[in-house]
């Protein structure tokens, strides 16, 4: 009922095509795997159609490893995406209002903590803007629950399913959201492990970092190819100041483009509303609940801090930005994503500490405010979800019987491009700097999608964006050079010949005579990490048996230890 309360502009339109700000970048990427499976029915490994041909499956920012790629097969990209942002919604609030009863906390302030972070600003602009894969951040509240749950049942088992969502953050597209996770889970873990003097939760913290790079390789490995290939590192000057800072969780004026208060980025980057009445209850939480709030609060202070940016050498900014990963992410305020959930648990907190008084008039007026503050988020946020559909250069091209790369000065038509049988050679992507080494056909250096440096001819067989299959006739030694850049994961299969990098392109040595040669991009590490990830289940599976016979062997019976149902977490955990 929320999910769909705060995406009706998405209801009322729901086919309905923009491709302004990144929305061309957003759906250039979910059609890719899209047609690759429905229209050549392989898996999409590569995608010709953006830069001269870059890696899909690799890109940081592909969205291809998750569920929800059963919409985008159903209904199409289109209005896959958009049931995308409705269901993720659903999922952010129900995994907030779960982690809020995970730490305790009573109903009413459940839905509080819900609300906090699935009607925060920040999830609106960001879908106005086109930043798809920050869908991913909805997860973030069962991540926490269920790190939470093996805390407080003390069972390692549950970093399984902790470092199962973690995966998931990652398969979608989620670079810095997992590393903004395991950040969070970090310092929860430190700050528990000192208040309760316990080891336990640095334990379940490795197992869980375990589990989740078992589980990610099959897109671990390829991205770390393809990151090889463009390793990234961006200067941190951002920086961000307490004036901006009550902007964006307090000013009711959270249009996705309006000003950015002198920030370096557009105010979808800095936007992430709260409200005055979720903001006091977070404090009032802080203050009546301390003790169960610590780690929340720690947390928070952290995370407040890190969002602030650069304010010199020693900033927590500049500091973590030293870090492998970190180093390649900029903007800071996208923290403030993550600062809402425990902002949320933190006014959960305070809900429930006024409405546990036992003063029914207290507790039905703590209601009534929580709604005001619901529908106060309601008008504030989701009317951004209006300018998906707005703008952009919708003009179709004409659509090509053959593929082939093409050149176009707006490097935001990317989408129209593919949809045309086209491939963009000026692009945009942010995880691929280096450039197109194809040509377009509109360009005088073009010399066809095939040719042979030396006596002979090639006619294209067949096209794919996964394989290749070309007639060679050489009279001598020719090469054979193909309009795409070069990656090392596309090899020969059939035939005689030898694949390597010509000026960035790809290119295979040939012999003389006649041939059908078969080229095929297939990336050996996505099969290793399919392994890994099935090591990674049978470890999994491994550790929850063990433990279970464990827990029978010390009590007698598994539903007599502390921890295996909700009553006994309260009776045997601390709180």
């Amino acid at each position: 009922m929320f999910a769909l309360a705060f995406s009706y502009p998405i209801l009322a339109n729901i086919a309905g095509l923009g491709l302004d700000h990144d929305w061309d970048l957003t759906m250039e990427i979910h059609w890719a795997p899209f047609y690759t499976i429905t229209h050549f029915h392989q898996f999409p490994f590569w995608d010709p159609y953006k830069c001269g041909g870059l890696p899909l499956l690799g890109n940081p920012q592909s969205r291809i490893l998750t569920p929800f790629l059963l919409l985008h097969l159903l209904f199409g990209p289109l209005i896959g995406i958009h049931l995308e942002i409705i269901a993720h919604l659903a999922i952010g609030f129900g995994g907030a209002y779960l982690l809020a009863r995970v730490v305790d906390i009573g109903k009413l302030g459940a839905v509080a903590c819900g609300a906090t972070f699935a009607g925060s600003s920040w999830y609106y602009i960001r879908m106005a803007e086109g930043h798809s894969v920050f869908l991913c951040i909805m997860y973030i509240p069962w991540a926490l629950a269920l790190f939470w749950m093996g805390w407080r049942s003390r069972k390692l088992a549950f970093a399984a399913p902790t470092g199962l969502v973690g995966t998931l953050i990652f398969f979608e597209g989620g670079i810095y959201q997992i590393t903004h996770l395991a950040l969070v889970l970090a310092v929860l873990a430190i700050v528990v492990s000192l208040q309760y003097r316990s080891l336990f939760p640095l334990a379940l913290l490795v197992t869980a970092g375990v589990f989740a790079v078992a589980f990610s390789a099959p897109k671990f490995l390829p991205t770390v190819h393809f990151v090889g290939l463009n390793p990234r590192s961006v200067d941190p000057f951002e920086k961000n100041s307490f004036s901006m800072f009550v902007e964006e969780f307090f000013s009711r004026n959270q249009f996705f483009s309006r000003d950015s208060m002198g920030g370096f980025w557009g105010f979808w980057e800095f936007g992430a509303y709260i409200g005055p009445f979720f903001g006091a209850m977070a404090l009032l939480g802080i203050a009546l609940r301390f003790r169960r709030a610590l780690p929340w609060s720690i947390t928070a202070v952290l995370l407040l801090a890190l969002a602030s940016g650069n304010h010199g050498a020693y900033s927590p900014w500049v500091l973590v930005h030293r870090l492998p990963i970190f180093s390649g992410e900029h903007a800071p305020t996208r923290i403030l994503m993550l600062l809402v959930v425990f902002v949320g648990v933190l006014a959960g907190f305070g809900v429930d500490a006024l409405s546990s008084l036992r003063f029914p008039l207290l507790t039905g007026v703590i209601a009534v405010f929580t709604l005001i503050a619901i529908i106060d988020c309601w008008t504030v946020s989701s009317f951004n979800l209006e300018y998906l559909f707005g703008g952009g250069n919708l003009v179709p091209f004409e659509p090509s019987p053959t593929f082939h790369q093409y050149y176009d000065r707006d490097d935001n038509r990317m989408f129209m491009l593919a949809q045309a049988n086209r491939g963009a050679v000026n692009c945009y992507e942010s995880a691929y700097s280096w450039g197109a080494n194809a040509y377009g056909s509109n360009q005088l250096a073009y010399r066809g999608e095939q040719y042979l440096v030396g006596e002979g001819k090639v006619g294209l067989a067949r096209w794919t964006p996964n394989v290749l299959d070309y007639d060679i006739d050489a009279q001598g030694p020719a090469i054979l050079v193909i309009n795409q850049n070069y990656d090392s994961d596309w090899q020969v299969v059939s035939g005689q010949g030898e694949a390597f990098k010509s000026n960035g392109l790809l290119a295979v040595r040939v012999p003389p005579g006649k041939e059908r040669l078969e080229i095929r991009y297939y990336p050996t590490s996505f099969l290793y990490g399919c392994l890994i990830f099935l090591l990674g289940m049978v470890l999994a599976i491994s550790l929850h048996l063990a433990e279970r016979r464990w827990n029978v062997a010390r009590v007698g019976h598994p539903e007599s230890t502390p921890g295996s149902g909700s009553a006994n977490w309260k009776d045997h955990a601390p709180g």
